[in-house]
């Protein structure tokens, strides 16, 4: 059982954004939507092939307290940790791409953000 006291460590929620950069290229734009305190769980890693090129994964879950935040989906947002003072760490936040997202709890409601990054993540990401 999740108790408030395990909502110990700030994440930053971002919602992605289509545009465009100078040369016409489209990559996608980031903007912090919520600042949260999670609980944070760290999963089973792995490694996968891909065009021949061995990347390795690392999984995390993120619980929050659901505030009715319904518009948080897979693929649309992403989670950046750690932080320090509300704000990203250059060269030290991970951003993780929301993959899915679970809720449970009866009366006390509680969000879990399922996410991953991979190691050869090549996207470019502003914001």
């Amino acid at each position: 059982m999740i108790t408030i006291g395990d909502l110990d460590t700030q994440i930053i929620i971002q919602k992605g954004y289509p545009a465009r950069d100078t040369m016409g290229g489209a990559v996608q734009v980031f903007e912090n939507v919520k600042i949260e305190y999670a609980k944070v769980d760290w999963k089973d890693g792995g490694s996968e092939e891909n065009e021949n090129r061995v990347s390795g994964i690392t999984y995390i879950e993120f619980t929050i307290r659901d505030e009715g935040n319904n518009d948080i989906s897979a693929n649309l947002y992403r989670v950046a940790f750690p932080i320090s003072n509300n704000v990203v760490i250059g060269g030290t936040t991970q951003y993780y791409t929301i993959e899915g997202v679970k809720l449970f709890g009866g009366r006390k409601k509680w969000r879990t953000l399922i996410c991953s990054v991979n190691s050869n993540d090549n996207r470019t990401y502003t914001g």
